[in-house]
């Protein structure tokens, strides 16, 4: 009976950590992106091709466009290389694509050198530690750097930090007793893209000695053009605002830049380059087209508009182009049945296949609410004509752009109609807030 007793724990014993070990999988499954979505996510940074983490699991680079998610609180961790990280949380709503854009701050990444190891650092006011010596990241700029110790002289020292990694800073306090000493000295200003400044100088005690430079600024010039024209210009992943290829950048400091060029339906171009002084650098850029297929068929018929240009008057044929690749808006009208409208992506290589039905129709869940949460019987208003229906209900809309309202004697709509786009791809509901009057 021991035996089987033994034999019994150990069942029980391994049950549990299987269906541990099972909850743990289905935990982690849940928390994947997309899983039980009802929500569209959009994310873009500038600068772009920022790596993005969705409550914690990795999701690409931005952009990200229409990302399923489950609606309500994400959070969203942006990051890329000589950027400061984003760590955000976002709502997003069910049923709705929520679109969420992040200026991105440059970074520079500095390590100290201290000596003795022991003193007190503060930069910009705030206490460093030894810890934080090394990949140390602060804002890009000039910055200054106190060290104190008790048993020698607190310096102060003033410095430039450029994105990305600087080379280390190294700082050595001197005695009180090493200070008092008159000794000649040699003091060196070094700045990246600019002329050495030295000069000898004399320490005395009990005496400050004063040393003004105005550093000389090393620089060329950059030339830049492309076939086609009018491309947008980044110079070290910053862009140049409202310059578009032929320029010239004047004045360029010395040393190794990278300059990207970006247009509409063409891959980007990249490229380093080394600016000298004095000397004019050129760059001729060739841009790649990015060329897909658009396919387009309006049921029963309509006109077609691509970004506000008519392209397709009253067809009901399959309407088939090639357009650069990047985002577009299409926009289709039927005299009677309304306005349809739709952002999508034309991508390199590939075809896109859009069909709008003017003849479907779309289940649009209404409801509404007083400002406690209660819920409200209201009168549901489409285009600007009655239903008949009152809320709570799932009603039935034809494809297209659709004015949707929610009225009820003595109270007021907060926030006015919406204009919603009905389309068969989406589950659509609608949410309305009203005001008892005064």
């Amino acid at each position: 009976w021991k035996i089987a007793v033994s034999f019994l724990s150990l069942l029980i014993i391994s049950l549990i950590i299987f269906t541990a070990l099972k909850f743990n999988f289905h935990q982690k499954i849940m928390k994947k992106p997309g899983v039980d979505a009802d929500a569209m996510l959009i994310v873009s940074s500038n600068p772009q091709e920022a790596a993005v983490f969705l409550n914690g699991d990795s999701i690409g680079v931005t952009p990200i466009n229409n990302m399923p998610v489950k609606a309500g609180s994400v959070s969203l961790f942006i990051k890329k290389r000589n950027f400061f990280n984003k760590d955000t949380l976002v709502s997003v709503e069910k049923g709705q694509p929520a679109s969420f854009s992040f200026q991105l701050a440059p970074a520079a990444v500095i390590s100290l050198d201290v000596t003795p190891v022991d003193a007190q650092v503060q930069l910009d006011g705030k206490k460093v530690e030894p810890s934080q010596y090394s990949n140390l990241k602060i804002p890009v700029g000039e910055h200054i750097v106190e060290i104190a110790h008790n048993e020698f002289k607190t310096k102060e020292y003033i410095f430039y930090a450029k994105q990305g990694l600087n080379p280390p800073l190294e700082y050595r306090l001197i005695k009180e007793k090493e200070a008092a000493v008159e000794d000649k000295h040699k003091v060196v200003i070094r700045r990246e893209g600019y002329k050495e400044f030295s000069k000898p100088v004399n320490i005395n005690k009990g005496q400050t000695t004063e040393i003004k430079a105005a550093l000389v600024k090393l620089s060329g010039s950059i030339s830049i053009e492309s076939d086609p024209l009018g491309a947008s210009i980044w110079l070290d992943e910053i862009e140049i605002k409202k310059k578009y290829t032929p320029f010239t950048l004047e004045k360029a400091l010395v040393g190794s830049h990278t300059i990207l060029l970006k247009k509409k339906g063409y891959s980007d171009f990249s490229t380093e380059i080394e600016v000298k002084e004095n000397e004019a650098e050129k760059i001729n850029a060739e841009l790649t087209a990015m060329i897909g297929k658009l396919q387009i068929h309006v049921k029963p018929w309509g006109s077609i508009y691509i970004d506000g240009e008519l392209t397709k008057k009253d067809t009901d044929i399959k309407y088939t182009t090639e357009l650069p690749a990047c985002e577009y808006i299409i926009r289709v009208v039927h005299p009677t049945f309304g306005v349809c409208e739709k952002t999508i992506k034309i991508e390199d290589k590939k075809s896109l296949e859009v069909t709008v039905d003017f003849t479907k129709f779309v289940t649009v869940s209404v409801t509404a609410f007083d400002s406690d949460g209660n819920p409200v019987w209201g009168d549901i208003i489409v285009d600007d004509e009655e239903t008949g229906e009152v809320t709570p209900k799932e009603i039935k809309l034809r494809t297209g752009l659709r004015k949707i309202a929610v009225k009820k004697e003595g109270y007021d709509l907060v926030g006015g109609e919406k204009q919603i786009m009905v389309d068969e791809d989406f589950k659509i509901t609608q949410k309305f807030i009203l005001r008892r009057k005064m």
